[in-house]
């Protein structure tokens, strides 16, 4: 997976951490400021239809980091996924230290 500098309106700062479901991005964002960019780890055998299914499911799965981060704190939330050129998918989320 390469480091691409930007991805629609987020520059990419950093690589902030990596493991076995993928990696996580310092970026500044127009809108929220700096914000964390989670690249999703994809099979590089994977369809277009099980790349879809798995959008879909990440979707659900902000949906409901951002549902959480209203109660719990310690939840960061979720503001957005995003889909790559190269079908890489991101979920945007807040950043913290």
């Amino acid at each position: 997976m390469n480091t691409p500098r930007s991805l629609g309106r987020y520059n990419i700062l950093e690589t902030i951490g990596q493991g076995m479901q993928g990696r996580i991005f310092r970026a500044r964002d127009e809108i929220f400021g700096e914000v964390a960019l989670k690249a999703a780890k994809i099979s590089e055998s994977a369809t277009a239809e099980e790349i879809e299914e798995f959008r879909r499911r990440l979707e659900v799965e902000a949906r409901r980091q951002r549902e959480l981060s209203a109660s719990c704190a310690s939840i960061l939330p979720a503001y957005d996924v995003l889909v790559a050129e190269d079908g890489q998918i991101y979920i945007v989320q807040a950043y913290a230290e």
